[in-house]
């Protein structure tokens, strides 16, 4: 029992600590990333992820772009359901992001992840052979293994919330409580992007902030960079491979990366359904 007792107490704590890095990195983010996310390279060196540096900027527009990130929006999501499978990560590079950083690739199998507007998340997976889940609602975090249960209010650490950002979408919600700077155009992997510089608003005792890149034709995050509260960068989220949904442009691929250009890992974004009609109950 004192075995069992001792791994149930670990279990929460590292759960406790994917949630945190995956939502924080932004998977984190998160697990998700929620989490961070998996995995093309075991050897990941900066030669081999040149194409972290590719963007370009725009000169010449053939086209209005918007500067209301507003306008950016995926007004078609309602609901989503998704399985999020990882493969191999490189510790060394992800341990320059944060010493926890790669929790969230040592859960046991795929995770599942449900959203519902505004901002209703739930995470599944397992940790240390138990059922482990993390729900948001709102800013309200719950953290639930084996027998352990925890609940936070995040209201004053934006950090620590998980939403669409972390999947490389724009929601209502996460623009009710940050503050958007237009910075013009630049291209990535080709695709004609708006930049915005993301912060919280005042009195969220939070200064760190984030740069995003966002497909002005499918309006979903090509690229994102997080940066820690004194402005040296963090991480670096590459959103690939997007499939059309329901009429709404979803990536299937999240790769990590590390301030110095090392590739940490990847996330597999698969089984996508939107707007089968998940109801609150769901979260609870």
């Amino acid at each position: 029992m004192e075995g069992t007792f001792q791994n149930q107490i670990a279990g929460l704590h590292t759960w406790k600590r994917i949630a945190r890095s995956a939502v924080a990195a932004s998977v984190g983010a998160v697990y998700l990333a929620l989490l961070p996310i998996a995995a093309q390279a075991q050897s990941a060196t900066q030669a081999s992820y040149k194409y972290l540096d590719n963007t370009s900027m725009s000169n010449s527009q053939t086209h209005s772009v918007s500067h209301n990130i507003g306008d950016y929006v995926q007004p078609g999501i309602q609901d989503m359901s998704m399985t999020l499978k990882t493969g191999q990560y490189n510790q060394e590079a992800g341990e320059k992001i944060s010493k926890e950083f790669g929790l969230g690739y040592k859960l046991s199998g795929n995770g599942t992840m449900m959203y519902k507007q505004p901002n209703m998340i739930r995470l599944d997976g397992r940790v240390i052979g138990m059922k482990a889940e993390l729900v948001m609602d709102g800013f309200t975090q719950r953290i639930h293994v084996g027998l352990f249960k925890q609940n936070q209010d995040h209201s004053h650490a934006p950090g620590k919330v998980t939403t669409l950002l972390d999947l490389g979408l724009i929601n209502n919600f996460y623009l009710s409580y940050t503050s958007a700077e237009y910075l013009g155009v630049k291209s990535v992997d080709g695709a004609e992007c708006a930049v915005f510089r993301l912060t919280y608003q005042p009195g969220m005792k939070d200064v760190s902030f984030r740069t995003v890149w966002i497909d002005t034709k499918e309006h979903m995050i090509r690229r994102r960079e997080e940066h820690r509260e004194d402005g040296s960068l963090r991480a670096v989220y590459t959103y690939r491979n997007p499939v059309l949904i329901s009429g709404v442009w979803i990536p299937t691929e999240v790769d990590t990366a590390n301030a110095q250009g090392e590739l940490v890992g990847a996330t597999y974004i698969q089984n996508t359904r939107l707007n089968t009609g998940i109801t609150d109950a769901s979260f609870h």
